[in-house]
């Protein structure tokens, strides 16, 4: 039986009539963050699409709220007051909290004068959150319900899990399957199809899949561009965004993408790929109870779950029967153990958010009274569901990416913040990456693949059944259990096979997104052509031949509109996977690539990094962590380029 922790897990029963009802009360009651926060998530992983649904519509009115909110005029009396006497009665944090309030006010537009300027500001602002909205409605709806039908020969070479997930075609399509464009379906078809035609075909149906969403991102980029360059007075709306993050202007982004671009160029026409399966979450566990001192408890047995429920109030705990709930406990610390609580969402289903991240649910904070008010964060992914006759086997690119979102999930339950607005990885765009990339480290250590790559037939004996049915051939010599050590060395040397090409793609989609969004002058984003700006962008950098369309040009896909960073939180500033990872690599490179599982610096990091969350500066909390500011040698010795 697990331990009782001091705070009950969330509580997730919303119905749509509840959802309205809830977000109405979240609002008028704001100091309450945590509804919003579940409400919000629901929307990504309900599986119930009336109230996804109702949660979209409810979430325009907490978006037209914040709208509303950031230009309070009496909120920001208080705070410009507090900041502009005697700061030496405020913590550091306290001040740093003041400090960043009231330039998210002026930024938010509290600068900009009674009347028709500011008014225009935020019909923009409001404008601009129902753009984001509908985009990524869009997205998520053409990835559920379309895709192409393929024969079984045209299929050839598409791993059997993935074909015996697929949709059996009827009427017109009998005897076909469907490829949906979400990632368990796609991805590993345009990697092991071996028909040409195939792989093309579903390419470009992918690229011209959503093309309603190219010209609501066109609208958007013209409206950031008027706010900043008419409302604010900045050159363009990528030097209004850049301002207040590490890299502080685009002068530097450019000079940075321009430089990795040229030196990434000679490695991209050479690449070749290595697969492995894993089974990981329980070894990745064992990892961070090693380093950061996490002890994580299942909560799978009704027992523990009656116990924990509110007295004679019926809670459901998780969302979805495939969603399992951790109790995560602090291994150093007897006084207060209970750390938070970790969902993981780990498989596909309809309406599904159609990527992976983390989610917090909760954040944690210090109460008035002085008490803690614990987090909790959820991990969305969407891994192939294990069946009876075959356990969930991750590939070794999809263990990097668990690595990569239990990034911020580790970051949101060691952190710990007076405020909840600087909880976990609530930190600038370009530093908030960083935990996240350094987790990816471990997945390419020898201790560690040789500890989860164990041979599934290991597992238990209706596994080993099924191996041995499997096989072509009698008498076939079963592998050893654990991964040898030649295909370790081999795994490692094919690090970095992909790596030139995978930057160069991520280079492009950061020159697009600066592109859009520091254009010369107003007229000039009014006149742009989206999509053709996308794929010249595209195949100038990365020497991957795109489908020839000429009488096209550059406008034959649109790409672009299944990009969902350009219309989020990373809107001119996609850059940042490239640009922290300068901090990540730097980190790695100085306290664990010679001892991977050193436990005393794997607490420091945790202490010195990690809790720290976004309660200072985070080049601040850098130079503390290394003790000298962060250096990039790493980072290119890391792609092979110092």
């Amino acid at each position: 039986m697990v331990r009782t922790p001091p705070q009950i897990p969330l509580a997730f029963e919303a119905t749509p009539t509840s959802i309205e009802e809830d977000m109405g009360f979240a609002i008028e009651k704001s100091r309450q963050v945590q509804p919003s926060h579940i409400l919000v998530f629901y929307k990504d992983v309900s599986p119930d699409p009336q109230v996804r649904n109702a949660l979209r519509k409810a979430k325009t009115l907490l978006d037209d709220f914040a709208v509303e909110t950031a230009m309070c005029e009496k909120l920001f009396c208080v705070v410009n007051a507090v900041t502009s006497k005697s700061t030496e009665d405020l913590d550091p944090e306290s001040l740093h909290f003041l400090q960043k309030k009231k330039r998210e006010f002026i930024r938010s537009g509290i600068d900009i004068p009674i009347g028709p300027k500011r008014d225009r500001f935020k019909e923009i602002a409001s404008r601009l959150s129902h753009l984001s909205n509908d985009f990524g409605q869009n997205i998520a709806a053409s990835s559920d319900d379309t895709g192409v039908w393929f024969t079984l020969q045209e299929l050839n070479g598409v791993p059997q899990n993935v074909l015996s997930a697929l949709e059996n075609g009827q009427g017109d399509f009998e005897g076909k399957l469907r490829v949906s464009f979400r990632y368990p379906d796609l991805f590993p078809t345009l990697k092991h199809a071996k028909n040409g035609d195939t792989r093309k075909r579903l390419y470009i149906a992918n690229e011209n899949k959503c093309n309603q969403n190219i010209p609501l991102l066109k609208e958007a980029v013209a409206l950031r561009d008027e706010a900043a360059r008419d409302l604010h007075g900045y050159r363009n709306h990528a030097a209004f965004r850049l301002e207040d993050m590490m890299a502080k202007s685009p002068d530097v982004v450019n000079t940075f993408l321009d430089e990795l671009e040229d030196m990434l160029t000679a490695g991209g026409n050479n690449e070749l790929e290595e697969l492995k399966k894993f089974n990981t979450v329980d070894g990745m566990f064992q990892t961070f109870h090693e380093l950061f001192g996490l002890v994580y408890e299942e909560l799978d047995d009704q027992v523990d779950r009656t116990k924990l429920k509110n007295s004679g109030v019926s809670s459901s705990f998780v969302w979805h029967e495939d969603v399992k709930l951790y109790i995560v406990w602090d291994q150093d610390d007897d006084s207060i153990p209970f750390i938070g609580y970790l969902y993981l969402d780990l498989y596909p289903r309809q309406g599904k958010y159609n990527h992976a991240a983390a989610f917090n649910l909760t954040p944690g904070f210090t109460r008035e009274d002085g008490s803690r008010s614990f987090p909790a964060t959820a991990l969305v992914c969407n891994f192939s569901k294990p069946t009876p006759n075959r356990p969930s086997l991750l590939k070794h690119d999809e263990m990097i990416m668990l690595f990569h979102e239990l990034g911020p999930a580790v970051h949101d339950l060691v952190s710990k913040t007076t405020y909840a607005r600087f909880h976990g990885f609530e930190t600038v765009i370009d530093f908030g990456e960083a935990p996240s990339q350094m987790l990816e480290n471990w997945g390419w250590t020898p201790l560690f693949l040789s500890r989860l790559g164990r041979h599934y037939s290991y597992l238990s004996e209706n596994y080993v059944m099924l191996w041995q049915a499997e096989q072509k051939v009698n008498e076939v010599v079963r592998p050893p259990e654990r991964i040898p050590d030649e295909t370790v060395n081999n795994l490692l040397k094919a690090k970095y096979v992909n790596s030139a090409l995978f930057n160069l793609r991520q280079v492009a989609l950061a020159k697009f997104d600066l592109a859009i969004h520091q254009p010369e002058n107003h007229e000039a984003i009014k006149n742009i052509s989206v999509s053709s700006t996308f794929n010249s962008v595209c195949r100038t950098i990365v020497p991957i031949a795109e489908p020839n369309f000429s009488s096209h040009g550059d406008d034959w896909g649109h790409g672009a509109a299944n990009f969902p960073h350009v219309m989020g939180e990373y809107h001119a500033g996609y850059y940042s996977y490239l640009f922290s990872k300068v901090y990540s690599t730097d980190m790695f490179y100085s306290f664990f690539k010679a001892d991977p599982m050193n436990r005393n610096e794997g607490r420091r990091y945790r202490y010195t990094v990690l809790e720290k969350g976004g309660s200072q500066d985070e080049m601040k909390t850098l130079i503390e962590y290394f003790g000298r500011p962060p250096k990039s040698e790493a980072f290119y010795e890391e792609l092979g380029l110092s």
